[in-house]
């Protein structure tokens, strides 16, 4: 398995943090300090949170009220939003291949300046057994296996629009988030909620489709399994971009042994900031 996995995973992981800093406390003020003989001052301009969704938002093309009405229109308006954004982050989380494997994979891609930075760790029974991390540069993609040593690869044979359309849509494989997304969970209802501040719609389900027990997030082999509950929220925007998807599933296989897999898919806009990691220079000189 952990060879199969060597040759599949390939992502980055980028800290990104920020800090906010705290004015000191001030004096309060005297009689003497008193502005009431100064000009007055206007309050800063403040930009008022909506409190409520906007019921005059157009749900998105493919889109109807219980859920995905044309499948080729999402999927493609999913990534047609996306790409028109110059920078994003995906992330993506869920319980991988065995009962106690937990897969994380970020991405940070700024199409603007043609870099992007993936990186996987497999998490196995409270212990990090693989870190893979990538890193792109216009038409040069570098490649670290962070083991001790760590080795370090890399190509010019994809360029930066090729390989990341790869990694984030997968379309000729018919197979990745986005489309088991769209195409797996059986929707039955919807709403529109705010999120990030933005009128968006909110779809849930509670069964999957009959031609397709498989989530990308499942192992590929589901033979004599039994799903016992399910239940997934995805929340799109009214441009049809998919924001957040969470499920969660629990199945018995033969035998009764009964599991449980969670997964988690979300895209972050107009936020993300690329730098080259520390490790691209060795793998230059290597």
């Amino acid at each position: 398995m952990r060879k199969q996995l060597m040759a599949v995973l390939v992502v980055l992981l980028v800290g990104l943090s920020g800090c906010a800093g705290m004015s000191p406390f001030e004096d309060t003020p005297t009689e003497s300090d008193s502005t009431a003989d100064t000009e007055s001052t206007e309050p800063a301009a403040t930009t008022t949170q909506p409190t409520s969704p906007d019921p005059n938002v157009e749900r998105p093309p493919g889109w109807n009220e219980t859920g995905v009405e044309d499948f080729p229109t999402t999927y493609n308006q999913h990534y047609e939003a996306l790409y028109s954004h110059d920078n994003f982050t995906r992330i993506s989380n869920w319980t991988a291949f065995d009962p106690g494997q937990y897969l994380h994979r970020v991405a940070y891609i700024d199409q603007s300046s043609k870099q992007q930075h993936w990186n996987t760790t497999l998490i196995d029974s409270g212990n990090q057994t693989i870190h893979e991390e990538q890193y792109q540069k216009d038409d040069t993609l570098y490649y670290t296996n962070r083991s001790d040593p760590p080795t370090y690869n890399s190509t010019s044979r994809y360029s930066f629009d090729t390989y990341m359309k790869f990694e984030t849509n997968r379309r000729i494989g018919k197979s990745g988030p986005v489309y088991y997304t769209l195409w797996s969970p059986q929707y039955t209802d919807s709403e529109r909620v705010l999120y990030d501040g933005e009128t968006m719609f909110r779809y849930t389900s509670t069964q999957l489709r009959n031609e397709s027990l498989k989530l990308d997030f499942l192992p590929p082999i589901l033979d004599n399994m039994t799903v016992e509950e399910f239940n997934m929220t995805t929340i799109v925007d009214s441009e049809g971009m998919i924001r957040s998807s969470e499920y969660e599933v629990t199945y018995t296989i033969e035998g009764g042994e009964s599991h449980t897999r969670t997964g988690l898919l979300q895209f972050d806009v107009d936020e993300t900031t690329v730098t080259e990691p520390a490790w691209v220079e060795e793998a230059k000189a290597d």
